[in-house]
């Protein structure tokens, strides 16, 4: 745990990062939202554990990013615990979350999609 990090110190951070973590809150907003941090760790290919909420079941297929309940403590301990003791698992989820960030969320994708 480190505190505040200046904005422009986030991604030495980020890329130090086994697991970035994503939202967990229980707030309608966490239903709906995907966190810029989210895809900034997948653009990285960082293995990411947040909630199961629609918004990250509308990006993610499952196998992208290791999703747990929402607002569930002892769910995200045993994520963490989990690709802790599995680092084949977290080096699978780095790479799908890579996947998915060139398959669809390259800003020339997003782009073209939006012209």
């Amino acid at each position: 745990f480190t505190g505040k990090v200046p904005i422009e110190r986030i991604p030495e951070f980020m890329a130090e990062a086994d697991v970035v973590l994503g939202i967990f809150g229980n707030t309608h907003k966490t239903r709906r939202v995907i966190p810029n941090k989210v895809y900034e760790a997948m653009a990285m290919g960082k293995a990411i554990i947040t909630s199961d909420t629609p918004a990250m079941r509308e990006l993610c297929n499952g196998n992208d990013v290791y999703m747990v309940q929402v607002a569930n403590a002892e769910s995200l301990a045993r994520a963490i615990d989990e690709l802790y003791d599995n680092p084949n698992t977290r080096r699978a989820l780095e790479a799908a979350s890579r996947t998915l960030f060139e398959a669809r969320l390259k800003p020339q994708i997003i782009v073209s999609s939006i012209l």
